[in-house]
């Protein structure tokens, strides 16, 4: 720990319980066979989130993230929000395949009960889209779209654009995510296998960038080079301890955006609304 004498004796005391707590959660992670006790690994990995949204003092963050422990707990956590991401939207999107969910006659905000990790997600959309200007929004995409569509419904559900395209680079999220929106039958969604770094973005008005998304910088670039001058992005970014699940994009961030607006999203992120200088 660095600054060690310029912490209050009360913070000194929070810091050690930090990294104790997060020490706590590594080790019980580490003891579930994430394969075969799945509904375990998810109950801790649930704990860990709650944790996170109720970690709210910035002086003893702004410690840890400076500290040796950061790296290497941000290591372990990164690697495992990683697979309880995926892990967890295919468990529901599969569910609901399997199932005579109302989901698949009519998706609505009233059938988000039928949603668990997905919901705050889902929800989450809401303060998204109140932060764009949707008067010329003709085509959107969003960069990893992963194998439950929730961004896709909601756009669709709640926009008048013409086309929605999900993109990822994972083949089993792309397949199970295609079979979502074939049973849907929204023709006006797309979901397609692409590299984000490698995609070309100048058909789109308005671009999501997903949380877990890597490496979320060069994506972002890639976005800018190729996108219109009009284009507005949408980027999911960790703050506080989400910054040990996620890649934050506000520290490399292009010097050819700038930040317009931001809202909260859920435990450990937000979203950030980013458009080109001097548009």
């Amino acid at each position: 720990m660095n600054s060690s004498s310029s912490i209050s004796s009360e913070n000194l005391v929070a810091y050690k319980k930090l990294i104790s707590d997060l020490e706590n959660f590594k080790k019980n992670i580490e003891k579930l066979d994430y394969i075969r006790e799945k509904l375990q690994f998810f109950e801790v990995m649930n704990e860990v989130w709650r944790y996170f949204s109720e970690f709210d003092n910035d002086e003893v963050y702004e410690i840890f993230h400076q500290s040796s422990e950061f790296l290497e707990l941000r290591e372990f956590f990164y690697k495992s929000h990683q697979y309880y991401v995926r892990a967890w939207e295919t468990f529901e999107a599969v569910s609901v395949l399997t199932s005579n969910s109302p989901l698949l006659s009519k998706p609505s905000l009233k059938d988000l009960n039928l949603f668990g990790f997905s919901k705050s997600g889902y929800l989450a959309n809401i303060n998204e889209l109140s932060m764009v200007d949707m008067k010329d929004v003709k085509n959107i995409v969003l960069v990893g779209s992963g194998p439950m569509p929730h961004t896709l419904i909601f756009m669709n559900e709640n926009t008048k654009v013409d086309h929605i395209l999900g993109i990822d680079n994972n083949p089993e999220a792309v397949y199970i995510s295609s079979e979502i929106l074939k049973v849907l039958d929204l023709p006006k969604i797309q979901v397609s296998r692409e590299d984000g770094i490698k995609f070309d973005y100048s058909n789109y008005d308005l671009v999501f960038v997903s949380d877990f998304v890597s490496p979320k910088s060069k994506i972002i670039d890639k976005i800018f080079e190729t996108s219109k001058k009009s284009v507005q992005i949408i980027a999911r970014t960790p703050t506080r301890l989400g910054n040990l699940f996620n890649e934050s994009l506000e520290q490399n961030l292009n010097k050819n955006l700038f930040v317009s607006a931001e809202k909260p999203r859920h435990a450990g992120s937000k979203s950030v609304l980013l458009k080109k200088v001097n548009v």
